[in-house]
């Protein structure tokens, strides 16, 4: 049966059925109103206002079929009103065309245009000819509720009927002389062709009112009848009555109210008593009601409602009494009923916003729906067979009155029997009219749209058993390209989740598909997959299927598939005779391109077996992750076959994604002379191994640093040969793998293990199969070179020495290494600004580079070099040197090869870390002439600048000469500007320290004060050697001296006194004061007493000095006890100035030797 869809159309072009929907039940009910008076076709103006009524109607308008009536139009005549229902028996429950009567013929509203203005002049003359035209609507609607209205048409706007007297006055005389009610005249002016649709949707605001109205009595009017009905022998009319009030609620849009009036409906329904002869009215009228019921709930948002209610409706029709020759009927209506209800649901889906789950979804009732059309078309092979050669043609349903009513029982009432030879008659007809039903076509409308909600749902399994059953359905139909197609999907999905049990269904299937279609790439590929013992244990099945496949790879004719007819036989050979030969050279459509790729030039097609379960299963394995440059590559090939009989293939290859590859790894058994004819010939149940070996390239080999990946392409198998019969190619992707088989992770372990296993050509035992590893990919990496770098030097570096580093580089490779260079840099990149290479010192100093480039000579076997390099480093810390030894070696070609030459590239590198220390460590102060540490100095007075050098070095170092560079204003007091040094040749070893002091002064005449620094100290040094090594060159290293705070004094005071004395002999002491102003200053001197020594002199003396001029003051001193002794100290008092006497004093000597009397 046909599935329907909501609009009540046959879906998908197929015939219609006794079971659709008529549309009136499955569109939207709108409100039936005529427009009369309106000649669209001759006047302009009539013609716009129709439009504005008719045309154009959107969803957003009122639900109003508008209808253009003459106004003699002659209407469908009423039924005269029944006073009685006591002796009234009905024929049926609902009249076929009752809803099409009022939902197309009888309006509920006739609108009647007249032109009619207020001030025209044949006043009286119009209203005659306007009330003829009303009559003559009246007369025609005779016995009928449906209200009139009058739109007078006027050429021109004018005030309202309130406001304009003689409008008023003559409205009221129209109304009078027409029997209209005020509230049924409108006006419509039509000058203002813009506001023309305005008013149109206010009048049509009106007219629905009416229309409700209408429809609201006729409700009333069908209720009023119940007084007078019997549910004892009237409950068909409880049932009728009851729909005709839903339907009128329905037509005036109160959906609410027509649901309870189906649902009781529907209750009514099931009281009736069923019986053979009302059977098929019960349940198309229960299908009716029902459909509406759900509809109605659907859309009011009660989807749970609808559900229900259908299950009800099906458990109480499932085993419902009817004839048991009409079985086929009931599975019929069974199946419309699903098909009906799904698309409702489906409808809700799409409109309501409703979500369905995967466990409820309209798929499950198109499934139902197919589910029966199945058992349909089993019942009726048995219960038609024997009228199918009786009758002809369809029956004849016009005259049917009733819904439901069976042709034989025309004019006959409920419990009234017929003639039992117009019911066999009926039934033989019936059933012939059966025989005629292409029941693939609703099976495989409603499989499709199962399909289409499974897979919206995420439902593969049952997605796909559908998709079979639609493939078997296209197969007993005889379209065997669709099933082909269909079945192609199907064995896609099957795979992949690998069920095998309907993928052997599906598999069966296509190959009579391919058979009857004379498909060859499709009947190969499939033949492919069914010669495995994975799909039938049947050997002598099996041993055919290979059979065929080597006829048609030999250009014979197949044999015929099982299950095939002696027409589709016939018609198969002659596709397969026509084709045969030009097959192969034309472009054909290929039903599964995802499988099979064919070469429209050549006579072979490609077979993608990654995607396929074939008979014949290959592994591929490197025989190791990674391979030198320089070695041989391993490459080896497992197939395994499960076709009942041996198997020879024409030709293995294999391709490689890099295209440098190409060609590299083939192999036919044509071009091996010894034994060739067998060499590929595959024995049921063994693993055949082969070996590839070759190369890496040279292109590859172009640099030393050679990282390169090898990838396997694809390997392929020939299955016939291209140059003599047709071939198709078995091609796996990457590892080898297919459907059946999973790579087994590889080790470098199990690649070894393997690599005992099978060397070279041969067959190893079953078992070993399961173990073989796969290895797809390998990296392409150059060795570490044999070359040996040494280090010679003696650590650690001394801070800006040329630091020598002896690089000895020894061959140790089997050839001669040629083209050597030596690439020196270091590793951390900011050393560079603070260190230098060189080859040379001089070279060093001067380029200040921080990498060098040697050039070494060409080394034979066992052979070394050696190069000298210099370091120099500005500061303290640790350098990393890298050394990069990047060299080639030529290995000659093999004896016999025709190959050339193959030139290799090498690199090679090693580390030395280099330390450093400070030769030496210095310290520069400043000092009284006590030697007492200073930071301020005076103008005028000496003090004493001195240079301490500790020995920091592991190795002894050599000061070969110092020297001092002062700043202005600094002079060293002995006036000679470069005094000669007091290190040189001073040797520092261990913790020695060596000094060396300078007397400085500032001039008194200077006019500099402030922070001044006072320059710097060069040190000239190096490491200390023998006498028979040459004396290397000097490092000089320079020394920034302190700063110092010089400030301005008025006086100076300086000390006379020798540097020991003896006891009891005559120590002289003179004081020198020395006035560095412009002005005479007064200055008093005062000298301690002491024990130790007795004086001549002052004790107390007041002195005036000159400006810049300066007194001595002399004493004697007679030391009384020897040793360390304190002076007596003088005390200055300044008489002008205010002065701290500690700063002038800091220079004046405070203690003396005294060495006891030698007499």
């Amino acid at each position: 049966m046909p599935a329907t869809n909501v609009d009540g159309q046959a879906a998908g072009g197929l015939p219609p059925s006794v079971f659709d929907l008529p549309r009136e039940l499955t569109v939207r009910p709108q409100m039936l109103i005529t427009l009369a008076g309106l000649d669209a076709k001759r006047n302009a103006d009539h013609r716009i206002i129709a439009d504005a009524f008719t045309a154009n109607r959107r969803s957003d308008r009122l639900p109003i079929n508008f209808q253009l009536r003459s106004t003699d139009h002659d209407y469908p005549t009423a039924s005269p009103p029944r006073t009685s229902y006591e002796f009234f028996h009905p024929r049926g429950i609902l009249k076929t065309h009752w809803m099409h009567k009022h939902m197309n013929l009888v309006p509920s509203v006739c609108v009647l245009f007249f032109n009619l203005d207020w001030d025209t002049e044949t006043w009286n003359e119009r209203v005659q000819e306007c009330l003829s035209k009303i009559q003559c609507i009246r007369t025609s609607l005779t016995g009928r509720n449906t209200r009139v209205a009058l739109v007078l048409l006027q050429s021109k706007k004018r005030s309202p009927l309130g406001e304009d007297l003689l409008a008023s006055e003559r409205a009221a005389l129209l109304c009078s002389a027409c029997e209209l009610s005020s509230k049924h005249l409108f006006i419509l002016p039509y000058d203002d062709q813009q506001m023309i649709m305005a008013y149109v949707q206010r009048l049509e605001t009106a007219f629905f009112e009416l229309s409700q109205q209408y429809y609201q009595g006729e409700t009333k009017r069908v209720k009023s009848r119940k007084e007078f009905l019997n549910k004892g022998t009237h409950l068909v009319l409880f049932v009728r009555h009851q729909f005709k009030c839903a339907f009128y609620c329905d037509m005036r849009q109160d959906l609410t109210l027509a649901l309870q009036h189906y649902i009781m409906a529907y209750s009514y329904l099931t009281e009736i008593t069923p019986s053979l002869s009302n059977s098929l009215e019960l349940r198309m009228v229960a299908g009716y009601l029902n459909y509406k019921i759900c509809r109605l709930c659907f859309r009011g948002g009660a989807p749970r409602d609808a559900l229900t209610q259908f299950r009800k409706h099906i458990d109480q029709y499932k085993t419902f009494v009817h004839y048991e020759e009409l079985q086929f009927e009931h599975y019929a209506w069974l199946s419309k009923q699903f098909s009906i209800f799904g698309d409702l649901f489906d409808e809700a889906v799409r409109n309501y916003n409703l979500a369905p789950v995967m466990a409820q979804h309209p798929g499950f009732y198109f499934k139902q729906a197919s589910d029966y059309t199945m058992d349909r078309r089993r019942v009726s092979g048995k219960e038609c067979k024997d009228a199918a050669g009786i009758y002809s043609g369809d029956i004849d349903y016009t005259k049917i009155v009733y819904v439901g009513q069976r042709p034989w029982r025309v004019g006959y009432r409920e419990g009234q029997s017929c003639s039992p030879e117009d019911q066999q008659e009926g039934i033989f007809q019936l059933q012939a009219c059966e025989g005629h039903t292409r029941y693939s076509w609703i099976i495989v409308q409603a499989l499709t749209s199962a399909i289409t909600h499974f897979n919206k749902h995420r439902s593969p399994r049952m997605r796909e058993t559908l998709r079979l059953q639609l493939g078997n359905e296209y197969v007993m139909s005889g379209d065997y390209a669709k099933a082909l197609s269909v079945l192609g999907h199907s064995m896609e999905e099957f795979r992949l989740a690998q069920w095998w049990s309907f993928l052997v269904t599906s598999l069966k299937f296509a190959l009579r598909c391919a058979y009857a279609t004379a498909q060859v790439e499709d009947y190969l590929t499939i033949c492919i997959e069914l010669m495995g013992t994975r799909y039938d244990s049947d050997i002598e099945e099996r041993s055919r299927i290979q059979a065929n496949a080597q006829r048609i790879l030999s250009n014979e004719l197949p044999e015929p598939e099982k299950d095939c007819t002696d027409d589709e036989i016939a018609k198969a050979k002659d596709l397969w005779k026509a084709g045969i030969e030009k097959m192969w050279r034309e472009d054909r459509i290929v039903t599964q391109p995802a499988i099979t790729v064919r070469d429209p030039q050549t006579n072979t097609f490609t077979v993608l077996v990654a995607q396929l379960a074939p008979f014949i299963q290959c592994k591929t394995q490197f025989s190791k992750p990674a391979f030198y440059a320089d070695e041989e590559l391993v490459l080896r090939i497992y197939l395994r076959s499960f076709a009942p009989q041996p198997v020879k293939f024409d030709r293995l290859a294999v391709t490689f994604q890099d295209t440098v590859y190409k060609g590299l790894s083939t192999k036919s058994s044509s071009e091996s002379g010894d034994g060739g004819a067998d060499e590929l010939l595959l024995e049921p149940g063994k693993v055949f191994v082969h070996t590839f070996r070759f190369l890496t390239p040279m292109s590859l080999l172009k640099t030393a640093e050679v990282q390169s990946n090898i990838t396997l392409a694809s390997t392929q198998l020939y299955l016939g040969s291209p140059a003599s019969s047709c071939c198709a190619i078995l091609k796996w992707t990457g590892a080898g793998t297919d459907m059946t088989l999973a790579p087994l992770a590889t080790t470098n372990r199990q690649l070894v293990d393997m690599w005992s296993m099978a060397s070279g050509r041969g067959s190893t035992h079953y078992d070993h199969w399961d173990n073989v590893p796969v290895c797809a990919n390998a990296d392409i990496v150059n060795r570490d070179g044999a070359l040996a770098l040494t280090f010679s030097h003696s650590p650690p570096a001394l801070v800006k020495e040329f630091y020598p580093v002896q690089l000895t580089a020894r061959n140790k490779e089997r050839h001669t290494v040629t083209g050597l260079t030596l690439k020196v840099s270091f590793r951390e990149q900011e050393m560079v600004e603070s260190s230098h290479l060189s080859l040379d010192k001089t070279y060093a100093a001067d380029t200040n580079t921080g990498s060098l480039e040697i050039d070494m000579p060409d080394l034979k076997p066992g052979e070394e070099a050696t190069q000298t390099i210099y370091l120099q480093g500005q500061q303290v810390c640790k350098r990393t040197l890298i050394v990069l030894a990047e060299y080639g070696i030529t290995i000659p070609a093999a004896v016999g090869s025709a190959g050339p030459d193959r030139h290799l590239l090498f690199q090679n590198w090693t580390s030395i870390d280099v330390a450093s220390v400070h030769p030496f460590e210095a310290s520069i102060r400043l000092t009284s002439l006590r030697m007492e540490s200073i930071d301020t100095v005076c103008k005028g007075e000496e003090f004493i600048l001195s240079a301490e050098i500790r020995c920091s070095s592991p190795w002894p170092i050599t000061i070969t000469n110092s020297s001092i560079q002062l700043c202005q204003p600094f002079v060293l007091t002995d006036g000679d500007s470069s005094p000669p040094s007091q290190l040189c040749n001073a040797q520092l070893e261990g913790d020695n320290i060596a000094s060396e002091c300078f007397g400085v002064v500032v001039p008194s005449t200077c006019t500099q004060k402030g922070i001044i620094p006072l320059g710097q100290f060069s040190l000239l040094w190096h490491r200390s050697v023998n006498d028979e090594v040459e004396s290397p060159e000097a490092i000089s290293t320079v020394l920034s001296l302190p700063v110092a705070m010089v400030t301005d004094v008025p006086f100076v005071i300086t000390a006379d006194l020798p540097s020991h004395g003896e006891v009891r002999r005559c120590l002289p002491l003179s004081y020198t004061v020395r006035n560095q102003t412009a002005l005479i200053q007064e200055v008093e001197l005062e000298i301690e007493s002491s024990d130790s020594f007795m004086y001549s002199g002052d004790r107390k003396i007041h002195l005036r000095v000159a400006a810049k001029d300066q007194q001595v003051i002399s004493y004697g001193l007679y030391p009384n006890v020897p040793g360390y002794l304190c002076i007596p100290q003088l005390h200055v008092k300044w008489l002008r100035q205010e002065l701290e006497e500690q700063q002038i004093r800091r220079s004046l000597p405070t203690h003396v030797f005294v060495m006891p009397n030698t007499i």
